[in-house]
């Protein structure tokens, strides 16, 4: 099963959906992480052994953060998209793929569209 670390940033609503799902969701908000630096979400993701959910384009950022040691980050593009649709989406892109293959990779999801890109 799927063990992921949603972002603060990320949808209430999508993360219930996910745990609804069968999903083994944390949400930062729930261990004392609301508010906190990046690279410390980040770094808790990899200790707890998660995939980092996020809609913080910043996660990305593969000069910032060591991705190759990570054990996946997912990025939604939400903009201009209801909240119903994004947690279709997500939804949607967890059941297509299987817990191997997040492991040191990055993907960047768009209604329709996903970019991989293995470290």
């Amino acid at each position: 099963m799927l063990k992921i670390l949603a972002d603060q940033c990320v949808y209430g609503d999508t993360i219930k959906a996910l745990k609804k799902e069968g999903y083994n969701v944390i949400w930062t908000r729930e261990v004392g992480l609301k508010n906190a630096p990046d690279e410390k979400i980040f770094n808790f993701a990899i200790s707890q052994k998660r995939i980092l959910l996020s809609f913080d384009r910043e996660f990305g950022n593969f000069y910032k953060f060591n991705i190759a040691e990570s054990f996946g980050v997912v990025i939604i593009l939400v903009k201009n998209r209801t909240i119903r649709g994004v947690t279709f989406d997500t939804i949607s892109f967890f059941k297509k793929l299987q817990e191997k293959s997040f492991r040191s990779t990055l993907f960047i999801v768009r209604q329709n569209l996903v970019r991989i890109r293995k470290f």
